[in-house]
């Protein structure tokens, strides 16, 4: 049976026991990489949020002081 993966999102996997998943598979043999759930909007959002707080962080000093100097 192929790897299951999660969605991985603000660090850490979230729980995907009922979404539904697809098969993702190499294209240079065919052979299935690992299964992945499918996103539905509140799992984009989610990441959505997730991924602009961390922006936002990242441009809080001092990460911005340093790359100032």
């Amino acid at each position: 049976m192929p790897e299951e993966f999660g969605h991985y999102i603000d660090g850490a996997y979230r729980d995907t026991d009922s979404t539904p998943r697809f098969e993702s598979h190499n294209p240079a043999t065919g052979a299935v990489i690992g299964l992945f759930p499918q996103g539905d909007t509140q799992t984009v959002d989610s990441a959505a949020r997730a991924a602009r707080a961390a922006f936002q962080a990242s441009l809080s000093p001092p990460h911005f002081q340093l790359a100032q100097s």
